[in-house]
């Protein structure tokens, strides 16, 4: 065994083995893990999910052995994982790749960061499922409202999805307005970092054959340089295993650099 590799959502410092404290998470706290991984006396290795689903994409993925590209993750949370020159960005303070705080409607609804319209306000798997409860419950698509009050299902995403593939028209409508967000965030990263791929993961990649078309679509018109560069977007094939499979890479990486800290 080479170590550990710990992938959560939202900011750590990887170096005192920290979970951040951070406004998208209501009432918690800062979290050592120290104390709860010791025990196992091996070398630790933490990150965001989003950096360790980016390392994953390069190490075995869609996105493998490419040195500059960006893992855009939609899902519980927005974020981005990017890689330059093969090595991870986080900026000066590693706390790089919040692409979800990032705004897209500046009178738009408030974060519970403090900023207004962010992106993550329009395409996490939460909102998404706001709006699909409001239709079911208002009867604006009838799949939706025949399993929240006759079968009473708690709506996932993965129910959005099968009603699109049934054709409810309200379903293909959400997810292709989630597609058309996705391809705001994808346009910026575009026009910031040029990277050679984007690779889009999360439970939004689950969602595919509804999504791609309006961000294809999205970046055919809004991206500056439409006109001399073909974006390569690709879609992460590892549903939710990419957790696990994200955490191994961060261990991984490390292993391959030379780095095998402990406490």
């Amino acid at each position: 065994i080479l170590g550990i590799g710990v992938s959560v959502p939202g900011p750590v410092e990887a170096e005192t083995y920290t979970i951040l404290a951070h406004p998208t998470f209501l009432n918690h706290k800062s979290l050592d893990l120290r104390s709860y991984l010791k025990e196992y006396d091996l070398p630790i290795f933490m990150a965001n999910n989003a950096d360790a689903a980016c390392l994953h994409e390069t190490w075995n993925g869609v996105a493998k052995e490419i040195p500059d590209m960006v893992y855009f993750m939609a899902g519980e949370g927005v974020g981005a994982g990017i890689l330059i020159d093969g090595k991870l960005y986080g900026g000066k303070n590693k706390k790089a790749g919040e692409i979800g705080h990032t705004s897209v409607n500046i009178f738009g609804p408030r974060c519970v960061c403090g900023n207004q319209g962010c992106l993550e306000m329009y395409c996490n798997t939460e909102k998404i499922l706001e709006k699909a409860r409001e239709a079911a419950w208002f009867g604006e698509s009838q799949f939706l409202h025949h399993l929240l009050t006759e079968k009473r299902v708690e709506l996932k995403f993965h129910h959005i999805i099968e009603g699109a593939q049934k054709n409810d028209i309200t379903c293909q409508s959400i997810l292709k307005q989630l597609g058309q967000y996705i391809s705001v965030g994808i346009i910026n990263i575009l026009n910031i970092f040029d990277p050679e791929v984007v690779v889009i993961g999360g439970e939004a990649a689950l969602a595919k054959e509804f999504i791609e078309e309006p961000i294809r679509r999205g970046i055919e018109e809004r991206f500056l340089y439409r006109d001399y560069i073909t974006p390569h977007v690709h879609y992460s094939q590892w549903g939710d295993d990419i957790r696990l499979l994200g955490a191994a890479s961060v261990v991984l990486d490390h292993f391959m650099a030379g780095e095998l800290g402990r406490f």
